[in-house]
């Protein structure tokens, strides 16, 4: 391989792909599709209070989440956001991580053998691309392991806001006070 052809061939390997972040759910039906009963879920209600359970069902209007061992039912006329535990996939830190570790490699190679003559076979060139692209995969998978956080699947309609006014006190060791704080 010529190698101009190979420095196309993996900056071609390297260009990022742009990503589309889904959209979070806006009525219950939509909900339904991207939970499953038996997930950890965080419903933060329109009051600001947050609420960590498992998801024992969707039932019409309410979502059913067993907290501490109880049940509550908790109607989506009262929930801001509901956000579930979401665990990265492996499939695209493999990937970015071959594409990376083997696309350097070969990078280097393409620009180490362009001004001189190589000694080195196809065959070694070809191996230690495969080699840290290997690595690179492995590190990538790694890295996505490590990736665990909440994702929001619901998130309440902009016009459904509820207007509240929270008032808590405000005790520290040199101060006292009142917190207010206004929602609209």
């Amino acid at each position: 391989m010529h190698p101009r052809a190979f420095i196309v061939a993996a900056l071609t390997v390297l260009i990022p792909v742009q990503a589309a972040a889904q959209q979070p759910a806006t009525t219950p039906d939509q909900l339904s599709v991207l939970l499953r009963p038996g997930e950890t879920i965080w419903v933060t209600e329109q009051s600001g209070q947050e609420v960590k359970g498992q998801l024992l069902k969707l039932a019409g209007d309410a979502l059913q989440v067993e907290m501490s061992g109880v049940p509550r039912s908790i109607e989506f006329a009262t929930v801001q956001r509901v956000q579930h535990r979401h665990a990265d996939s492996l499939l695209n830190g493999t990937l970015i991580g071959a594409a990376v570790g083997g696309g350097l490699v070969g990078l280097g190679w393409a620009l180490w053998c362009s001004d001189a003559e190589c000694d080195d076979g196809d065959e070694y060139i070809a191996s230690s691309i495969a080699i840290y692209g290997a690595v690179g995969a492995g590190m990538g998978a790694l890295c996505d392991v490590m990736i665990k956080g909440k994702r929001t699947v619901y998130e309440a309609p902009a016009g459904r806001a509820a207007r509240s006014i929270t008032v808590s006190p405000l005790v520290t060791r040199d101060v006292r006070g009142v917190s207010v704080g206004l929602r609209f």
